[in-house]
């Protein structure tokens, strides 16, 4: 994660256009062996309502 630091916007004034949508990410991966299981949550950035 270190090296996508630079690439973090930080100052809103930066942002051209309305935050409409935010997400929340999440990886877990099994012991033993290759699967892993991933879960995305996308949040309407005014109400923080689910929308998908």
């Amino acid at each position: 994660q270190e090296n996508i630091v630079p690439s973090i916007i930080t100052d809103t004034d930066q942002i051209e256009q309305p935050i409409k949508y935010v997400a929340g990410l999440d990886i877990s991966f099994v012991k033993g062996n290759d699967k892993a299981v991933a879960s995305m949550v996308i949040f309407d950035y005014q109400t923080l309502n689910i929308v998908a």
